[in-house]
């Protein structure tokens, strides 16, 4: 699903992922490190733009980039399993040495999926 808006937190800024975004997410899927305990994914661009359309219809399930204070995209995170305000969080990865731990993401920047 596309999440219509930024969702901001102390650090990083969560956006949905576009079409655009597919030279992006392929090269940190084909980063053998960053993704040794994802599923691998063939190095091919048109079939990671069309992986992108099909998720942005999935129900219930976001996926997004994530991005430092100045725009630059620096990791991927996905949502999904949204039930009762509790979800699933998970393949996320990230290109830059990020520190482990929150999102800075709380409170009334926290977005509401139901």
């Amino acid at each position: 699903m596309i999440y219509n808006g930024i969702i901001s937190g102390k650090y990083i800024n969560l956006r949905s992922v576009l079409i655009e975004d597919a030279d992006f997410t392929l090269k940190i899927r084909q980063n053998k490190k960053k993704t040794k305990f994802l599923h691998n994914v063939d190095d091919d661009i048109e079939k990671q733009r069309q992986w992108i359309k099909t998720q942005q219809q999935r129900l219930g399930d976001y996926f997004f980039i994530a991005e430092n204070k100045t725009g630059e995209p620096i990791g991927t995170i996905g949502i999904y399993e949204i039930h009762d305000k509790k979800a699933n969080f998970g393949t996320s990865t990230n290109l830059s040495g990020l520190p482990s731990g929150p999102l800075g993401i709380s409170g009334s920047s926290a977005p509401s999926f139901s």
